[in-house]
């Protein structure tokens, strides 16, 4: 008995070293290799490595090392974050702390960071107080204005509200859809008056189908689910809508990409999250309304206040050029180019 226990250990070991630092690992034996060809054939002095894959990291730090470029390392999303949610809670506390260990070498040698947001940058600064706050920087995910101008708005037939993607993680629109029963009930609305899409990856939330959630709330004849629709359609979805909802729980330091999309569509956000980098992006553009998850009340009202705008034909106007991608490349240019000045 004493042996298969140990060998259950040892295959957990084994399990947990298959994601040190994320299952990509494997990828960076012949990637350092080959970056190491690429770095002396063509003289390269910066190296900059967006993330995730984690493993990308490591391996720009490892060729950052052996050749002395520098490197930028743009987050795209947080690797570990001591207060913050992670991922990675499957993982035994000593592994953790050796990759704890291994991300505060690597930030130590950095010769620049990018995060995504304000909220990230803060968090990342406060948990290493060896970073400087001149080497930390906030590039948004943004859009890209060149997907819109053929995108022409058209009058839906009734008060339309789309979800474009995946209930993954801890994205459940169980809340949303008993606010919303709640709400028409209150309106005296039917299916004649209110529509819902769900497009995407959206048949299960949380290990549980969606259809289920609706028939419980008596939405059959409102919520439709679709399969994925290509990015071309999803804009024109988006562009259609009278609102866009966006799911983003337990996520405080990060973004969903889409959100800067819903914003470039012109359409109000319905945004369901807590207090963090989403809910301050949404309430400083004015692009819409955030809530919390856990709220049905608060999104009950929510959608009140987006129909009566919708039936009084209000705008929500918001600036969002500042986040189409050509700007926000120029701040990256910038970043480089100081890094080029030292």
């Amino acid at each position: 008995m004493t042996t298969t226990f140990r060998h259950s250990g040892l295959k957990r070991w084994l399990f947990y070293l298959n994601w040190f630092p994320d299952d990509k690992l494997y990828w960076l034996f012949p990637a350092l290799k080959k970056g190491l060809a690429l770095i002396r054939a063509h003289d390269i002095q910066r190296i900059v490595v967006s993330a995730p894959p984690r493993s990308s990291i490591l391996l720009a730090y490892l060729l950052s090392r052996l050749t002395g470029a520098k490197l930028v390392i743009d987050f795209r999303d947080p690797w570990l974050l001591r207060h913050g949610y992670n991922t990675d809670f499957f993982k035994p506390q000593r592994l953790l702390d050796v990759e704890f260990k291994l991300q505060t070498r690597i930030l130590r040698h950095a010769a620049a960071v990018v995060t995504t947001n304000d909220f990230f940058r803060s968090a990342l600064l406060s948990e290493n107080n060896f970073l400087s706050p001149d080497s930390v920087h906030v590039v948004h995910n943004g859009y890209d204005l060149a997907d819109f101008p053929s995108m022409r708005r058209e009058e839906s037939r009734a008060f339309s509200i789309s979800y474009l993607g995946t209930f993954y993680m801890q994205r459940n629109p169980e809340n949303f859809l008993r606010a919303l029963a709640l709400f028409m009930d209150e309106k005296g609305l039917s299916s004649a008056d209110v529509e819902v899409h769900f497009v995407g990856d959206t048949e299960n939330a949380s290990g549980s189908p969606v259809r289920a959630m609706i028939e419980n709330n008596e939405l059959g004849d409102v919520v439709s689910i679709s399969a994925k629709v290509d990015y071309a359609r999803a804009l024109q979805i988006m562009c259609q809508s009278s609102v866009l909802l966006l799911l983003a729980p337990d996520q405080p330091y990060q973004i969903p990409a889409k959100t800067y999309e819903y914003m470039a569509a012109g359409r109000p956000v319905l945004a369901l999250t807590e207090a963090g980098a989403t809910a301050a992006l949404i309430a400083s553009s004015g692009c819409g309304i955030a809530v919390e998850p856990g709220d049905i009340e608060g999104i009950r009202h929510a959608l009140a206040r987006l129909y009566e705008g919708y039936l009084s034909r209000t705008e929500y106007v918001c600036d969002v050029s500042i986040f189409e991608r050509r700007n926000q490349t120029s701040l990256l240019a910038g970043i480089l180019d100081g890094i080029n000045a030292a």
